[in-house]
């Protein structure tokens, strides 16, 4: 009777140990398998390396995407006119009798209108001025500073004023055909440098830029609607 209450409490002390053991074994594997589940996950997780030369080829070939609808608009106007300022020239014209007396001589007014017109020449403008800004969704397209255009004389606005005489003078002033150049050339320069003023040049670029964008802010989005336009200035 005793003897088999020993063989049983070694049995039952045999068992607790195996079932232990068993436990052990099976906490062991589950934390490699954990460890090696979560090593995997991490690994999956990392993003592969960006290197320089890829992000440069992208941009290229997002900037590609632009550039050819944008050079074919700058073919169709070449000059785009800005703006135009008119300006008015006086020249108080005297024709001497003989040894300047007063009582021979002629004199008379002649007033002239001239318009001097900004533009932006776009005809040399070519891949190389137009890049992209991811960072701001922007195509930034670089133009040259406005020129002007020489200046055009309305004649519809020419005034000429009445003939002062002098008691003895008769007939109206007369000029030779060279004279008239040279007052025409006269009236020309003084009517560009009144246009060609460092505020008006101002006011040139900055319509430039206004209209630039006005113009091909919708081609660019008809491309891609995140993007916008910037002007800027060939430095």
């Amino acid at each position: 009777m005793i003897n088999r209450k020993n063989t049983d409490l070694k049995m039952l002390r045999s068992s607790i140990y195996r079932g232990g053991l068993a436990l052990s074994v099976i906490g062991i594997i589950g934390m490699l398998g954990y460890g090696l589940t979560h090593e995997t996950v991490a690994v999956a997780a990392e993003k592969p390396p960006v290197y320089e030369e890829d992000v440069y080829v992208l941009e290229e070939r997002r900037v590609a995407e632009f550039q050819p609808v944008i050079i074919e608009k700058f073919h169709e106007e070449s000059e785009l006119v800005v703006c135009s300022v008119e300006a008015t020239e006086t020249l108080d014209l005297k024709q001497m009798g003989i040894l300047d007396w007063s009582i021979l001589n002629k004199t008379q007014t002649l007033k002239y209108k001239g318009i001097g017109t900004f533009y932006v020449d776009l005809s040399s403008l070519g891949e190389k001025n137009i890049r992209l800004d991811d960072d701001k969704k922007a195509v930034i397209i670089e133009i040259p500073h406005t020129k002007m255009a020489p200046v055009e004389i309305d004649p519809e606005k020419f005034e000429a004023g009445e003939t002062q005489k002098g008691l003895l003078a008769f007939g109206e002033l007369k000029f030779t055909p060279q004279e008239y150049n040279n007052l025409e050339k006269a009236v020309r320069s003084r009517i560009e440098r009144a246009v060609h003023t460092e505020e008006n040049r101002k006011k040139a670029d900055d319509n430039a830029v206004a209209e630039m964008k006005k113009i091909y802010e919708p081609v660019v989005k008809m491309i891609d609607d995140d993007y916008s336009v910037e002007i800027e200035f060939i430095r």
